[in-house]
């Protein structure tokens, strides 16, 4: 039997450079800044490869590149799912709305 889909948008292929800040409450009472690598993205979430592991649930700030200029839209998103991808993390990200 095959895994049903839960995405309701189709994901593009998003190869860009992502920053997004982590309010590490849990971790810390600091800001943490971070740079990862696109994978994937849709009206609905993105898909990030990252050097550290974020928390399911966790709410992050993504500055999401608009285009191949300098313009970053900040946007809200939740970590919906991790799991490792080789010595990285592969990160989904749901947006907020």
């Amino acid at each position: 039997m095959q895994k049903a889909e839960k995405r309701q948008s189709q994901r593009v292929e998003f190869k860009q450079e992502v920053v997004f800040e982590l309010s590490a409450v849990k971790r810390s009472y600091t800001l943490l800044e971070q740079s990862s690598q696109g994978v994937d993205i849709s009206t609905g979430g993105l898909g990030l490869e990252a050097d550290d592991e974020l928390q399911k649930g966790e709410v992050v700030k993504l500055y999401v590149p608009l285009g191949m200029g300098s313009v970053n839209i900040p946007v809200f998103a939740e970590v919906r799912w991790v799991a490792t991808s080789g010595d990285r993390y592969r990160i989904g990200f749901q947006f907020l709305t």
